[in-house]
């Protein structure tokens, strides 16, 4: 199984393990160590330093051209919420927010007036003290209110 495995061909780099950790499939001896040039070299050494140095810049880069058309396909879903200070907002209030016995989700509030923004993932809300809760908020439970009625 380990022998199948080090020599199929992987997606991201383009080579199997055995050719990107050795030169050659499968019973080299060079490892993926960085190889200095030593003082005194002969010309097999220094080809095959070279080879070497030249197939870990290819398995790299395979590697950011990889990681690159990912991060493409994952950001074609991705929805960014930006919202402003003072800009009205609806909040998804969840019952592990608060205190045992005190969220009633029909009768309390969720609409709210941003009061900063930390980063693009977290705002700070406006939030009646009395609920004794934290007012900081993740993108992902901060939705657009476009209502007027019923806003803090």
């Amino acid at each position: 199984m380990e022998f199948a495995f080090n020599i199929s061909v992987n997606r991201s780099t383009g080579k199997s393990p055995f050719a990107i950790v050795y030169s050659k499939v499968p019973n080299h001896i060079l490892d993926l160590v960085v190889l200095p040039k030593p003082p005194k070299s002969n010309a097999k050494v220094d080809q095959l330093v070279d080879k070497a140095s030249q197939l870990h810049q290819e398995v790299k880069t395979k590697m950011e051209d990889s990681n690159a058309k990912y991060k493409k396909v994952v950001d074609q879903h991705r929805w960014i919420k930006k919202f402003k200070k003072g800009e009205p907002v609806m909040i998804h209030l969840r019952k592990e927010h608060f205190p045992v016995g005190t969220y009633n989700k029909t009768k309390m509030k969720k609409y709210f007036k941003i009061l900063k923004k930390i980063s693009d993932n977290v705002y700070v809300v406006d939030l009646p003290s009395s609920w004794n809760i934290s007012n900081k908020f993740n993108v992902q439970e901060v939705f657009t209110f476009n209502g007027e009625n019923d806003l803090h």
